[in-house]
């Protein structure tokens, strides 16, 4: 009862604040539906990246090898790729996962401008001017450097990490 007492004006702000979460997000209906935009970016990019992974994998020399299994020689045709090769899968995955990480970096921009949009104007009654696609073009116009310095800061990190 008594860390209550002593914690209890930071938990009236958490309470504050919660109770402002709530309201931006009941005014500003379409931000709840931003995430199927970047989904739907996402699955582009996933498609653009199987296709030139199906590419890639033509790209090496099929080669005629010979094996011993179960005491019986056995004909197969194998396919080797080039250093070259290698190189450029590893270059797609980087690209994949920094393109991945703007995309992420994009959304949330562009949502935190929505909510400071709606959070800093003045007259909250009189009806909501907020647009999440005025936000997004606001962002993609004059933050899209912001986004992509990040991912690409985030990208190699995510690329080193990964197991």
């Amino acid at each position: 009862f008594i860390v209550l007492f002593i914690l209890r004006q930071k938990i009236n702000l958490a309470i504050s604040i919660t109770k402002a979460a709530v309201r931006a997000v009941r005014e500003v209906r379409l931000c709840i539906t931003f995430p199927f935009l970047q989904l739907v970016s996402f699955l582009f990019l996933f498609i653009a990246m199987v296709l030139y992974s199906a590419l890639l994998a033509t790209t090496g020399v099929m080669t005629t090898q010979t094996d011993a299994v179960f005491n019986n020689e056995v004909e197969f045709t194998a396919q080797e790729f080039t250093s070259f090769g290698h190189y450029r899968f590893w270059f797609m995955m980087l690209v994949f996962l920094w393109t991945s990480a703007f995309i992420i970096t994009l959304g949330q921009l562009t949502l935190s401008l929505c909510y400071s949009q709606w959070y800093f104007t003045p007259e909250k009654d009189e009806g909501n001017s907020v647009s999440i696609f005025s936000c997004l073009l606001t962002v993609l116009t004059k933050h899209a450097g912001t986004a992509a310095f990040a991912a690409f800061t985030a990208g190699p990190i995510v690329f080193i990490r990964a197991p």
